[in-house]
């Protein structure tokens, strides 16, 4: 029998755990108390029971929305789709908003993506690079007729979002017992997910509001974003939002040249 690869045998060994494949068994050394197929039942347990719970760690509401046994068999079937390709486990997890999207068993729940999306925005906050954040007394350094020419580079912890559902109405009322009666069929929301003093937040945004972060995020200069933001809602209120941003550390860089 000619000897397999490297690359055989990995092939191999990811068929045997994920898919129970037995051609992997005469890779194992005999044990005289443990069958080699019991070896690998004992990896494949270890290693499903691991990326199980980091899915849960990550994204709890979309557990709590679907129930803990529902979320495991979930939670096993995309693993055997989007195995982990890394050694570390925050970087698991990823795709689970897609899989969803296609996942038949959750297709009576069409808000379900967005809220793993959103849950997953919030792990990469929280892991995201630190970075210094702009003080905002450097405003008054700024001769006035560069304000347009303004660039504002969001931190990397920033995430933009146009919800099609009510995906924080669909959190608060899981989370809070006083919450009011939930419609599922009411508007989506405008969301920014960000870190901010190792806390994650979840901040519902107006459509202007949310036009000019995004904005500032593509690059546009202050002008442009600013413009972009009345057009899309006319009374937005750009001075004191931008004012609690600046507060809030949401910016990293700042640029009038």
């Amino acid at each position: 029998m000619c000897m397999p690869s490297l690359h055989e045998v990995q092939h191999r060994f990811k068929q045997g755990v994920l898919n129970e494949d037995p051609a992997f068994h005469v890779y194992i050394k005999k044990n005289k108390r443990l069958h080699p197929e019991r070896l690998l039942q004992v990896y494949r347990n270890n290693y499903y029971i691991s990326l199980t719970e980091a899915l849960e760690n990550i994204y709890p509401l979309t557990q709590k929305l679907v129930g803990k046994d529902f979320f495991a068999a979930t939670a096993k079937a995309y693993i055997r789709c989007y195995p982990s390709i890394s050694g570390d486990l925050h970087e698991f997890g990823g795709q689970l908003s897609r899989f969803l999207d296609d996942f038949p068993p959750t297709q009576t729940l069409p808000y379900l993506p967005e809220i793993a999306q959103m849950e997953w925005a919030g792990h990469q906050a929280y892991h995201a690079e630190e970075s210094p954040v702009v003080d905002w007394q450097i405003l008054a350094k700024i001769p006035e007729e560069s304000y347009g020419k303004i660039k504002l580079q969001l931190t990397a912890a920033c995430h933009l979002f146009a919800f099609k559902f009510p995906v924080l109405a669909i959190r608060d009322f899981c989370y809070e017992p006083h919450s009011e009666h939930l419609n599922l069929d009411s508007n989506g929301e405008y969301v920014l997910v960000t870190r901010r003093n190792m806390q994650i937040y979840f901040e519902k945004l107006t459509a202007g509001e949310y036009v000019l972060l995004l904005a500032l995020q593509q690059g546009r200069h202050m002008q442009e974003a600013c413009c972009m933001a009345i057009d899309t809602e006319s009374t937005v209120d750009i001075n004191i939002f931008l004012q609690k941003h600046f507060m809030a550390g949401t910016f990293q860089k700042i640029d009038w040249s």
